[in-house]
């Protein structure tokens, strides 16, 4: 504790001994004071300052029990807090990583996968003619992802079908190629090959 806060002690100590001498209390005990012999009046005079000597380290220490136990809900306080705000950041981080992973589309049966990728293909000027779609299965599922896998066939291809493919399938609707193979055509003109997919998709 301050030395300030033990001036405050002190005064307010000092401050009640002088309102207990203006009360008719504190003259009538000295009067009977008077009374005791010398011995007596030694033991009483022992016994308060004792007793006043007591006071402050009391006053004292529920002063310090008092500051010790408010300093230990702050600190509980703020360690809830950092806990809190670390939940939080490991949130964020989980969202932002779904965000890049998980596709925007649900995809849950094989008209599902055959539908979105039609769609998006079909945004670049890719005709369904040059497309067609296989061994679709679900993998695996948890409670909020659901986790597929199909292959696209294509034909008739040019090098800039090709990059719209998996530009749209793998940026913009969020598959991964787990493989692709592609070959030249007879012709020479253009390609031809699949290229198998797994997909994340919330539910």
């Amino acid at each position: 504790m301050s030395k300030i806060g033990f001036k405050k002690i002190d005064e307010e100590i000092l401050k009640q001994i002088e309102v207990l001498q203006s009360t008719s209390f504190y003259n009538q005990f000295n009067e009977k004071l008077s009374y005791l012999d010398e011995f007596q009046q030694k033991l009483v005079n022992i016994g308060l300052n004792t007793l006043f000597l007591v006071i402050p380290i009391i006053a004292t220490f529920i002063i310090f029990l008092s500051n010790y136990s408010l300093k230990s809900e702050i600190d509980v306080k703020e360690q809830i807090i950092v806990e809190i705000n670390k939940v939080q950041d490991k949130q964020k981080e989980v969202n932002s990583l779904k965000r890049s992973v998980v596709s925007r589309d649900k995809i849950s049966s094989e008209s599902d996968f055959t539908s979105t990728i039609k769609k998006d293909l079909t945004a670049k000027g890719i005709e369904d003619k040059k497309i067609s779609f296989e061994n679709y299965e679900e993998v695996k599922s948890t409670k909020n992802i659901r986790k597929s896998k199909g292959r696209v066939n294509f034909k008739s291809f040019t090098n800039s079908d090709l990059n719209n493919l998996l530009s749209v399938l793998l940026s913009k609707s969020k598959f991964k190629a787990n493989k692709i193979q592609i070959n030249r055509e007879s012709s020479g003109e253009f390609i031809k090959g699949f290229v198998e997919l797994i997909n994340f998709s919330g539910k």
